[in-house]
């Protein structure tokens, strides 16, 4: 979402949100990459796209993530974080079921492509915020001096 121009796009409602996996903040380019992609469009390099793998290798490959490998110990990790966002006074909406279980399959996912057959704790650790942040309400509390 365009958070400049937002006339005629509305934010929706937690209960989408919770259906995407993951909110991943795109931020700016730097200098060279950012000449790099006008010299690039300049030259009309981008006129055409190459296939790289069709619905069938995207399939194959989530089917090999998984089978990655959690044991009981990451599963309890995953459930003890999304539980203490359901039970802490400063969260106003906590995480849903289907929270935790995009947790799971985005950590599987990336020991996975990190060439490991099971999941460790970096691995959630490091996906717990673009899982989480779309799906939990912090409450603010407003100083009323």
């Amino acid at each position: 979402m365009n958070p400049v121009e937002t006339e005629g796009v509305y934010t929706l409602p937690e209960a989408q949100l919770d259906r995407f996996m993951v909110k991943i903040q795109v931020g700016y380019l730097d200098r060279d990459k950012e000449l790099l992609l006008l010299r690039r469009k300049e030259k009309k390099e981008f006129n055409s796209v190459e296939k790289i793998m069709d619905g069938n290798d995207v399939l194959a490959l989530m089917n090999n993530a998984k089978d990655v490998k959690v044991s009981d110990t990451i599963l309890r990790y995953i459930y003890e974080i999304i539980s203490r966002t359901r039970n802490d006074d400063r969260v106003l909406l906590g995480a849903s079921p289907r929270a935790s279980e995009h947790v799971l399959f985005a950590s599987k996912s990336l020991a996975f492509l990190r060439g490991r057959e099971y999941v460790i704790p970096d691995d959630v650790k490091e996906l717990a915020s673009p899982v989480l942040s779309h799906r939990i309400i912090i409450f603010l509390r407003q100083n009323m001096r």
